[in-house]
C-alpha cells in the first residue's frame, strides 16, 4: 500500500523524465550505450551501477564519470571488466585508477565519500566474492541476534 509521501509508480518514457529529481540512480542493464547524459542529473545525485560487466557495456557516460567521484569495489576487477570506466579511461576522458577509490577504504574511513553536497557520487561493482561473503555473515549475524529468518540445512 502506497503512504501519503510514497509517489506512485509509473513508467517514464525518456531518461530526462526518468532522472527529474533523482537523487539515486541504479543501473543494472547489459547495455553498451549510456542511457542517460550528465546533464540529466540532478546535483549531488549518486549512482550505483551493478551492470556493465564487460569492456564492451556501457551504463554511464564519460562526462557524468569525469564529473563524478568515482569508488569501485577493487580496482583490479574493474580495470577488467567494467567497461562504464574502461571505455572513457581508454580514450582519456577519466581520471587513472589511481584516483578511484576502493570501497574498503571508503567503509573503513581511509578514504571520504562525497566532499560537498552537490558532488556527484558513482559506485561501480562488478562483483567480489570476498565483498559478498562479508555482506552475507553480517546479515546472516544480525538475523540470529534479531531471531528472525528460518536457517536451512543445505
Amino acid at each position: 500500500m502506497l503512504g501519503p509521501h510514497c509517489p506512485l509508480i509509473r513508467r517514464a518514457t525518456t531518461s530526462g523524465e526518468a532522472l527529474a529529481g533523482a537523487l539515486l540512480v541504479a543501473c543494472a542493464t547489459t547495455s553498451t550505450q549510456p542511457l542517460f547524459h550528465y546533464n540529466e542529473l540532478e546535483a549531488g545525485t549518486h549512482i550505483n551501477a551493478i551492470g556493465a560487466f564487460t569492456p564492451e557495456m556501457c551504463e554511464v557516460d564519460p562526462e557524468t564519470l569525469a564529473h563524478a567521484r568515482i569508488v569501485v569495489d577493487q580496482r583490479e576487477a574493474a580495470l577488467i571488466e567494467a567497461g562504464d570506466l574502461l571505455q572513457p579511461l581508454a580514450a582519456g576522458l577519466i581520471p587513472g585508477p589511481e584516483t578511484w577509490i576502493e570501497l574498503g577504504d571508503l567503509v573503513s574511513g581511509k578514504q571520504v565519500g562525497r566532499r560537498t553536497e552537490d558532488e556527484v557520487t558513482f559506485f561501480k561493482s562488478v562483483g567480489v566474492a570476498a565483498q559478498d561473503v562479508a555482506a552475507a555473515l553480517y546479515v546472516y549475524r544480525k538475523a540470529r541476534e534479531l531471531g528472525v529468518g528460518i536457517e536451512v540445512e543445505v
